[in-house]
């Protein structure tokens, strides 16, 4: 069970979250704070926010569209995986060649929140070689997550991945995929 809604990981330390340039630049992802949902027919529930896709032991193969104002990151939702077994993913598949990234280097952050340590994290793969993220730190509390990687020169795709790799439920909340220097950056102010 994830904890009480909360973004400060160490008492008595204020947060703020600086933008280069003053602006975030594009972010390359669809729908990355899961406000969209794709929806069953059958069940009448939705499944996956739009735009991504779900693999590994994902319960009947859907993630959870969640919020309550005490709990979101931003936004109306966020989206919790909750696996029964030995992890899962939601991918999203960027082209390469239609934002001209190759050779560039990038920026995959997320603000996640986990109970157990070593679960959640984020991973990006352009087919030449994968990149993951520290694991969350179990506290419960939204943290931002982020990795970076050079593009390879003859990468056709990227895949960005919101992993949970434990029997447990783990939230995410905006997704971001930007160039190198129009991410966001958290800044301690005292």
């Amino acid at each position: 069970v994830i904890g009480p809604y909360d973004t400060e990981s160490q008492p008595g330390a204020t947060y703020a979250y600086a933008l280069p340039n003053s602006s975030l630049g594009e972010n390359l992802l669809a729908n990355p704070s899961f406000e969209q949902w794709q929806w069953s027919e059958t069940e009448g529930v939705p499944t996956l926010p739009t735009g991504w896709q779900g693999a590994g032991q994902l319960i009947a193969g859907r993630a959870i569209r969640a919020g309550s104002p005490s709990q979101v990151k931003d936004g109306a939702w966020f989206m919790v995986t909750h696996t029964a077994g030995s992890g899962c993913h939601v991918t999203q598949v960027v082209d390469t060649r239609v934002h001209n990234l190759n050779g560039k280097e990038l920026v995959f952050s997320c603000w996640i929140r986990d109970s157990y340590r070593n679960s959640g994290r984020l991973m990006l793969s352009d087919g030449e070689e994968e990149i993951r993220s520290d694991y969350h730190s179990g506290s419960g509390q939204w943290e931002l997550l982020s990795l970076s990687h050079r593009v390879s020169k003859d990468a056709s795709f990227i895949t960005v991945y919101l992993v949970n790799e434990k029997e447990d439920d783990t939230a995410f909340d905006q997704a971001r995929l930007s160039l190198k220097g129009e991410e966001l950056t958290k800044v301690t102010q005292s």
